[in-house]
């Protein structure tokens, strides 16, 4: 009888591997034992149900025979393989299942990412360990072969701190260096050490911002993140201004806006002369001529065209004749220094009426003189003491008392009517 019922090697499999003794019953309530050349008996090598013997306890296994467990090893040069003693030459091919420490045939390792002899890994194969990848590639943390990367030194261009072996890749040297030190030169705040801020280009020590309502010098002194700048019309940190509202430079205003006249606010776009206009507020110069309905200067020339006396220079006193629609030369001289006046109206340009005479170093102030206040200033009813400085105010001049010669003679953000004298 060479082969065993199946019973019978359940029976080997469970009671021969635990006791090192495998027997099967025979017909006389014995056990038999199977010999390679097919004989029973009370002792010898037994045979398993495919043709594969058992080696005898105290003996080692012959090529082919079972093993593992605490069955009888398998004779050198053999090795026990998935329970069967196989030659120094048995391997496993590409594909096959392994676990490390199995032998795949050459050339081929166990892959330890997806268990299966196969070739070693090269650049992007998955792995588990180096021993997984190919000469020269090692296992990185994500679980890829690659090529080992040489850490750069100090001085060396970079694009990233990983690349470098110490300190940082400072990103405004392109270089790695230390991290920086209050002083040194950064881009970005990962160049500085830890705790140190990358201000205006350069590493620097943090220093608590200024809240709203504080005194500061620039907006870097305010807690920006909290929207705040060095508002310079203020002197204080303060929110940007809205539209309209009042400011000292642009940087006061929010989004952009331009700081106009002391007003956040988009500067009009005025025509220059020459243009076509419908109203004075069209032009540059304040005066559009309502005779040729061109923006243009006030006349003051015998053939200057106009249809009111307000197209001609009438802080000169020229006037417009009706009849031939041209301005006309002045009917009044203005009167010199030391003549008796009134009003500075009366006196000519650049001289003022102070103590009853026009004169050109009058005792009051003149306009752009410094004041204190508006009664230090000539003619003081029709002017404002603004930045210290005396300018003809437009609320309350008196074109009666003085006139405007130019609009650098009015307040700020005020323009001269050269046609009325009047500020605007």
């Amino acid at each position: 009888m060479k082969t065993l019922r199946l019973a019978c090697f359940a029976s080997v499999l469970a009671s021969g591997l635990a006791s090192g003794l495998v027997a099967c019953g025979g017909g006389g309530g014995g056990y038999r034992y199977f010999n390679l050349d097919g004989g029973t008996g009370d002792g010898g090598q037994m045979q398993k149900g495919d043709g594969a013997a058992i080696a005898d306890a105290g003996m080692c296994g012959a090529v082919g025979m079972i093993c593992g467990g605490e069955l009888p090893g398998c004779c050198a040069p053999a090795t026990c393989l998935e329970g069967m003693c196989v030659g120094p030459n048995t391997c496993k091919g590409v594909g096959t299942m392994c676990v490390q420490g199995d032998v795949c045939c050459m050339g081929l390792v166990c892959n330890g990412a997806d268990n299966l002899c196969e070739a070693c890994g090269m650049a992007g194969k998955k792995c588990n360990a180096n021993i997984d990848c190919c000469n020269g590639f090692e296992c990185t943390q994500d679980g890829i072969c690659q090529k080992p990367v040489m850490c750069k030194q100090p001085g060396i261009a970079c694009a990233k701190t990983a690349e470098c072996c110490n300190g940082v890749c400072n990103q405004a040297k392109g270089a790695c260096a230390a991290c920086g030190i209050p002083g040194v030169q950064c881009a970005v705040m990962e160049d500085c050490c830890n705790g140190l801020l990358c201000q205006n280009g350069s590493c620097k020590e943090p220093v608590m911002c200024k809240m709203a309502g504080a005194f500061c010098a620039q907006t870097g002194e305010c807690c920006q993140g909290q929207g705040l700048i060095c508002h310079q019309l203020q002197g204080t940190c303060a929110s940007c201004g809205v539209l309209n509202s009042l400011c000292k430079v642009s940087a006061d205003c929010c989004n952009g806006v331009p700081c106009t006249n002391g007003v956040c606010k988009q500067p009009v776009m005025c025509k220059a002369n020459g243009s076509v206009c419908a109203l004075n507020a069209d032009c540059c110069g304040a005066l559009c001529n309502g005779f040729d309905k061109l923006c243009a200067a006030c006349g003051a020339t015998v053939n200057a065209n106009c249809a009111s006396n307000s197209d001609c220079c009438g802080n000169q006193n020229w006037t417009c004749n009706l009849n031939t629609h041209k301005c006309q030369m002045p009917m009044v001289m203005c009167k010199a220094g030391g003549l008796a006046c009134v009003a500075t109206v009366e006196c000519c340009k650049g001289l003022y009426c102070d103590g009853g005479k026009c004169t050109a170093a009058p005792i009051c102030k003149a306009i752009g003189a410094t004041c204190a206040k508006y009664s230090d200033c000539c003619e003081g009813d029709s002017m404002e003491c603004t930045n210290t400085k005396c300018c003809i105010h437009k609320t309350y001049q008196d074109v009666a008392m003085i006139k405007c010669y130019a609009t650098a003679e009015c307040c700020p953000g005020q323009t001269c009517n050269l046609a009325t004298g009047a500020c605007q």
